[in-house]
């Protein structure tokens, strides 16, 4: 069996989103807040839920991007054990992935997102990034574990920006200070969308696509443009249409060309059965990688196949869906 290399199908919009759930759900807060009063109780629900709102968007991030790039994976922290090994055998990237972000999850704030401005290359100076969560955390974590009342713990995390001096002192989560909080959330959360659409600009889902395309099809004479039709301004998929030299590619390949039409179009006139008999071992895991990759690439509806003086339709719409 070759060792080959698995394409890159990291698509930024995809990685933005967590990013812009986070945003939404603290927006609105915001507006909630601005007009009306609650009391201290109703507040500190918010705050906590504010501050999980943006440690969620961290982990989701990390998430998708170290299942899509496994490359970026700590290899120091890779430990599988047999039981995953027996009980996820198609998804044991993903399981490595949560064991690491789970114990990432317990670090100080300051290393959460230097660790996510390393993995991603961001442009930032991570711990001026992180300084202004880090009292956040600090007074979610004691509110949560010691009923609002300071301690060394919370001293220690707040560090200079600490709201009291000494342990045992009583903290306050009242409605001005979540409106500021959430100040701090949004501008954190509005400054990483800012530098993942800087650095990943390029990482289209016509781009993912086509490098999955090139990873399937080798052959000089199946050039991604001679099948599809694309709309660089939607980012997505118009029509297939049959290539020019379609007639002289391999079994092989017009079985493989099958999957791909009958993925995005939802049939094909060449897909009219499926075994994987016909594959050498090489190409069977390549089908296998096509199969969970395309799943990732939600096409809705599936629109039935059309004859060749007209090409199938693909929906304008066509959406690379990045959610595990």
């Amino acid at each position: 069996m070759t060792d080959f290399e698995h394409p890159n199908l990291l698509v930024k919009e995809v990685l933005l989103r967590p990013a812009e759930r986070a945003k939404t759900a603290l927006v609105e807060m915001q507006s909630r807040l601005s007009a009306s009063e609650y009391d201290d109780l109703i507040c500190q629900g918010l705050f906590v839920l504010a501050v999980s709102h943006v440690e969620t968007m961290i982990t989701d991030t990390l998430k998708y991007y170290l299942c899509a790039l496994p490359d970026k994976i700590d290899k120091r922290t890779l430990q599988v054990t047999k039981q995953e090994l027996l009980a996820h055998p198609y998804d044991l990237i993903e399981v490595q992935v949560e064991k690491q972000l789970w114990s990432l999850g317990y670090k100080p704030i300051q290393d959460i997102v230097e660790f996510l401005c390393d993995t991603l290359s961001l442009d930032a100076d991570a711990a001026a990034l992180a300084a202004p969560l880090a009292e956040l955390k600090a007074t979610r974590n004691v509110l949560l574990h010691n009923s609002l009342v300071a301690n060394g713990t919370y001293l220690a995390a707040a560090g200079a920006a600490r709201r009291v001096s000494k342990a045992g002192d009583k903290l306050t989560v009242d409605g001005k200070y979540l409106s500021t909080s959430l100040d701090t959330l949004v501008a954190f959360v509005e400054t990483i969308a800012r530098l993942t659409t800087t650095k990943y600009a390029a990482y289209s889902r016509l781009a993912a696509i086509k490098r999955l395309w090139q990873f399937t099809f080798k052959s000089q004479v199946m050039p991604f443009e001679d099948f599809w039709v694309i709309e660089e301004n939607n980012d997505c998929l118009r029509f297939w249409q049959k290539g020019k030299y379609e007639s002289n590619i391999s079994s092989t390949e017009k079985t493989l060309l099958g999957i791909w039409r009958a993925t995005f179009s939802g049939t094909s006139p060449e897909f009219t059965a499926f075994s994987m008999y016909p594959f050498d071992e090489d190409n069977q895991q390549k089908v296998l990688f096509l199969l969970s990759a395309f799943r990732h690439f939600s096409i809705q509806p599936p629109l039935t196949f059309r004859p060749n003086k007209t090409p199938g339709h693909v929906p304008s719409k066509a959406a690379a869906d990045g959610d595990h």
